[in-house]
């Protein structure tokens, strides 16, 4: 936290390290540019030091979506094995709500957890500042590019998530107030920006190796195309939304969500 409020204070624009050395990579100063890449190969002579970068075509449309759907039935079963695993012991923390949150009427056992003690709140609202002065920093120093842009919208989400957690740990008071619609919408503001966040990540190792391509001729990372992430992710908000990874203790839901990255 106090790492990123320093960030503040920092010039700008960072200083240009490249400026009197030769540069390992030459980038055109316009962004919108399509210029190929060049990689610097110190092995070779000068008129060969800079070879263009073959550009990685990216899947057709059914290798993506095979890609697809086979992440998303290994991420889920992944996901819903974790409850199989701590429900056969005695601890039983992961225990399916689907946003009905009741607790057994002989009182034998008490179920539903949801913590609101200030110090919970109080770390959500920290780290939603923290994410705020990060985005502000990257927007500050940064130039506008696939990258950028995909690295702020994965910290913005994570800024949302935890800012609306911070809010529900702060006002649910009473398990009437965990079976409103309220909460059920707030909850799924909370949890859908986690799985949501796999999407960001995809499509931000996509940019990248868009904009820097391999030119190793033995191995290749496929390129997935920008839509296969966002049906990946809108997938798992649905499920989100549909109570998937709704649990008795809602904290949990985190946990389940966060395995889908």
């Amino acid at each position: 936290f106090f790492f990123s409020l320093s960030l503040i204070t920092f010039p700008s624009h960072p200083p240009n390290f490249q400026e009197n050395q030769p540069a390992a990579m030459c980038r055109p100063d316009s962004p919108r540019s399509t210029a190929t890449p060049y990689l610097h190969r110190p092995d070779q002579g000068h008129e060969n030091a800079s070879l263009p970068l073959k550009t990685e075509p990216p899947l057709s449309f059914v290798s993506s979506a095979l890609l697809t759907f086979c992440g998303l039935a290994f991420n889920l079963s992944l996901a819903h094995t974790i409850p199989m695993i701590f429900n056969s012991s005695s601890s039983k923390i992961f225990e399916y709500a689907s946003f009905n949150y009741d607790d057994p009427s002989d009182g034998r056992r008490r179920r539903v957890y949801f913590d609101n003690t200030w110090m919970t709140f109080a770390t959500d609202y920290a780290l939603a500042l923290e994410m705020a002065l990060i985005i502000a920093y990257i927007c500050r120093t940064s130039r506008r590019s696939p990258v950028r842009d995909g690295t702020v919208g994965l910290l913005a989400g994570y800024g949302v998530s935890v800012l609306v957690g911070g809010l529900a740990h702060q006002f649910v008071r009473s398990t009437e107030d965990m079976n409103s619609v309220a909460f059920r919408v707030a909850w799924i503001i909370c949890v859908g920006p986690v799985v949501i966040q796999a999407g960001f990540i995809g499509a931000i190792g996509s940019a990248i190796h868009s904009t820097f391509p391999s030119d190793d001729t033995h191995f290749r990372v496929p390129l997935v195309p920008g839509w296969a992430w966002i049906l990946y992710a809108g997938i798992l908000t649905a499920h989100v939304a549909a109570g998937g990874f709704s649990m008795y203790r809602p904290a949990a839901d985190i946990f389940l969500a966060g395995c889908t990255q």
